[in-house]
């Protein structure tokens, strides 16, 4: 399984996983977990090792994935439905 780490609109770095987005849990960065977990309760995660491979996944979301556009310079936007 291959993943990205992108930075999301507010700077802040996150893990792209088949157009879903999951959020990074403590340090060293181990544990992700859906970036919808706090406001839809959706139980995705993930637990990588100290290399970053995938030891670990739970991929079934109670969602649709966020959808994010490049805008002209490069920047990520969240599109809102």
């Amino acid at each position: 399984m291959e993943y990205k780490i992108i930075t999301a609109p507010g700077q802040k770095q996150v893990m792209l996983f088949r157009g879903y987005t999951f959020s990074f849990k403590g340090m060293p960065r181990i544990y992700a977990y859906c970036s919808k977990y706090y406001t839809l309760g959706c139980k995705a995660r993930f637990r990588l090792d100290k290399d970053g491979k995938i030891v670990y996944a739970d991929t079934i979301h109670n969602h649709n994935p966020p959808v994010y556009r490049r805008t002209p310079v490069g920047k990520l936007v969240k599109v809102m439905s």
